[in-house]
């Protein structure tokens, strides 16, 4: 179990997403989160740079993880963030799990993944 003073990123599926909404405070309730430890986070935040996403909003179109801000990863770019996660030797496939399970099931059923950095 983490320590509330851990550095850790929230990952979510969305149920919809709004294409004129900016999503900065959208993690101000943190149910059906799941939680991943900075520490592995860091591990991959180079390699993920390949994978298209929008931090914020729809609008701003980037690439990679929004470090400190809110990243929208939508499905196209699934696969490519879980073909990282799992190619990084370093990361115990326990440490993933949730974040695994949540990539797929977004990918089955078509949807963003929302993520709010450290």
């Amino acid at each position: 179990m983490m320590g509330d003073n851990m550095l850790t990123h929230r990952f979510k599926i969305m149920d919809c997403i709004d294409s004129q909404k900016d999503y900065s405070d959208y993690f101000s309730r943190k149910d059906n989160c799941i939680f991943v430890n900075d520490e592995i986070i860091l591990l991959v935040i180079k390699e993920l740079k390949i994978m298209p996403t929008f931090y914020h909003n729809l609008n701003r179109p980037e690439y990679g993880l929004a470090y400190w801000g809110v990243t929208l990863i939508p499905p196209t770019s699934l696969k490519t963030f879980k073909d990282v996660l799992l190619g990084e030797k370093c990361i115990q496939p326990l440490e993933l799990n949730q974040l695994i399970v949540l990539i797929n099931t977004a990918i089955e059923e078509n949807k963003y993944i929302i993520h709010c950095g450290v």
